[in-house]
């Protein structure tokens, strides 16, 4: 293998000795110009003793090198090649000459543009090539540390707030080809595309360049990961890991919905338009939603094996659902009967509840928690009417009662036990304006040793631990997840992006398999080896939980990628309106079309 790496490498480096004398340019007459010429940039007035940085990218880079380089001075020395140049031969032979200015600590990629136009990239030639880019870095120079930065947008011309139809698809298809790629390779991406999905009015409106409000932007998110690489402070009271200030005190209401999306879909019901007029009637023939719901507390709660014994677990799920149900029936109608019904339920459970215990109590407090976390941090926000003592109370209850059996996950169970957990400990967290158990279940989802953390859930290409079990307990943990991922998102913490947007590639692994299509399948051995599956799982297949519509609303309609079976899953209605309590209901309701507001998240 070093041979061949070897052999590459010379021819390559002889290709480039005939190449350096050529001068770069942009044959392609539809993209704009820059001005200037594409030449290798040394770092000016460079110091021995500081680390050494290098850019790589088109225009763009071109655009923040200047931010980025300013940001830097006094901690590295940093070097940049422009260069309008996309996946090809050429470019790796440029990239062995180009090398030669380091060695380098840091290498920054940030290319795209120039290779979408048709016929420039042949079929099936984009991943191997920007595989051998990454390579020859690597045998090149082993201890630099490699940072993938995506392509942005390319608009209509005169139009900036309007993406390219035939171009921006290409976009998002290299992109996603190359987070599965750089995940694989276990390299950092940065998402450039996501940073401007949601400000396409800072375009030029020349296509593809911006103004520089925007490249501050994008300067500021390379500089971060450049110092995080480099072990250096990202900012004063930051957590580089995930983005956020760890003074930031929490938004409210701050789980699953915003003031704002409250609004605007009660407006929508109000309106009886589509789909939130179909949905809101599903939720209202619901008999949770009803203010005859009995509420059953009990003092001690078991459940068994797969709820086998059921002591009062089912009462705790669907006194839990249905105290969610009439909170949002309050949000969305201003009717106080059922803030009043909602606190019942909570304080009844509060005032009752001692113990849960039984095989399945962490799942049970995972799948149950959000939901009545959920209802609560509802009503404590926009309704008068909760007694302070009850509050209390209620309080109470999630420290010293739910909370333990939860602290320290489950990490040899399934995934989608952890998963059930991370999202209620996130809620509680919120709720209670508990810093340090909000970030403790964001440090698990990120890096936890159990099946449930992201990177132990799915492999590159999607494939969940679970899918060789069945597709039911799999689009559990997809579920669990993913209500993880909005709660952080709602208090400026992107997990929905941890590793090249992992989570997405899980969903569109699942929703394709379960609308009949062939995927690819490994052998998957979870945490300590416990579990493993050789085949795919066909069981349950084609049954969907109702869990897509806030993932399609997150990646396609915050972030413009596209996901086009778990949107398929929507857009036929398949994915149903409730899950019998393992889900938190109504995503058909909540997260169909909402405005796409973007959450400061750095």
């Amino acid at each position: 293998m070093k041979l061949k790496v070897l052999t590459l490498l010379c021819s390559l480096a002889l290709a480039a000795t005939s190449f350096a004398a050529a001068e770069l340019k942009e044959t392609d007459k539809t993209m704009p110009p820059l001005g200037g010429k594409w030449s290798f940039e040394p770092a000016t007035n460079p110091k021995p003793s500081l680390p050494h940085v290098l850019l790589i990218g088109d225009s763009i880079c071109i655009g923040y090198k200047a931010n980025v380089i300013t940001a830097l001075a006094g901690k590295a020395n940093v070097d940049v090649w422009p260069h309008p140049m996309f996946q090809s031969e050429k470019l790796n032979q440029a990239l062995v000459k180009n090398l030669k200015h380091g060695p380098y600590d840091v290498v920054h990629v940030n290319l795209g543009l120039h290779g979408v136009a048709e016929g420039r990239i042949k079929p099936g030639t984009y991943e191997p090539l920007t595989r051998q880019f990454i390579q020859i870095i690597r045998d090149t120079m082993p201890k630099a540390k490699i940072i993938w930065a995506n392509t942005t947008q390319f608009t209509i011309k005169g139009k900036p707030t309007e993406l390219d139809p035939v171009k921006n698809p290409t976009v998002l298809e290299h992109n996603r080809m190359a987070a599965k790629l750089m995940a694989e390779m276990n390299i950092p991406v940065n998402d450039f595309y996501g940073l401007l999905i949601n400000k396409l009015e800072l375009g030029r409106g020349d296509t593809v360049h911006w103004t520089p409000p925007a490249y501050q932007i994008l300067a500021d998110k390379a500089t971060a990961s450049i110092l995080q690489a480099l072990g250096q402070n990202v900012a004063a009271n930051a957590d580089p890991a995930v983005g956020v200030p760890a003074s930031k005190p929490f938004v409210h209401p701050g789980l699953l919905h915003s003031r704002e999306e409250l609004e605007f879909i009660k407006q929508k019901v109000a309106a009886g338009e589509e789909p939130w007029k179909t949905a809101w009637e599903k939720l209202r023939a619901s008999a949770s939603a009803s203010l005859d719901h009995k509420f059953r507390p009990r003092a001690e709660v078991v459940r068994g094996p797969y709820n086998n014994p059921n002591i009062g677990s089912s009462e705790f799920s669907s006194d839990s659902g249905a105290a969610y149900t009439h909170a949002v029936q309050w949000c969305l109608t201003g009717n106080e009967a059922h803030a009043r019904k909602a606190i019942e339920i909570l304080n009844a459970w509060s005032a009752t509840l001692k113990t849960v215990s039984g095989h399945d109590t962490k799942l049970l407090i995972g799948m149950t928690g959000v939901q009545i976390c959920n209802a609560a941090e509802l009503l404590r926000h926009t309704y008068t009417g909760w007694l302070k003592p009850d509050q209390e109370r209620f309080e109470r209850l999630l420290r010293e009662i739910l909370y333990p059996p939860i602290k320290d996950f489950f990490p040899a169970a399934n995934g989608n036990w952890d998963a059930s957990m991370i999202q209620t400990m996130l809620a509680m967290g919120v709720f209670l304006d508990d810093r340090a158990m909000f970030d403790r279940a964001v440090d698990y989802y990120l890096k936890g040793e159990g099946n449930g953390a992201i990177n132990n859930y799915f492999n590159a290409f999607g494939e969940c631990q679970e899918s060789g079990r069945d597709q039911g307990h799999t689009q559990m943990g997809l579920g669990y997840l993913g209500c993880a991922c909005e709660i952080a998102w709602k208090q400026g913490v992107d997990l929905y992006g941890a590793s090249s947007n992992r989570l997405a590639l899980g969903f569109e692994y699942t929703a394709k398999y379960n609308l009949g299509n062939d995927v690819p399948y490994e052998p998957y051995r979870s945490f300590e080896g416990k579990y493993f599956n050789p085949f795919i799982s066909p069981k349950d297949r084609g049954h969907f939980a109702p869990i897509y519509e806030r993932i399609v609303y997150h990646y396609h309609g915050r972030k413009g990628i596209e996901m086009p079976y778990s949107r398929q899953v929507v857009t036929k209605g398949q994915s149903g309106g409730r899950s019998g309590g393992a889900h938190v209901p109504w995503g058909a309701l909540m997260f169909a079309e909402l405005p796409k507001v973007q959450i400061e998240t750095k």
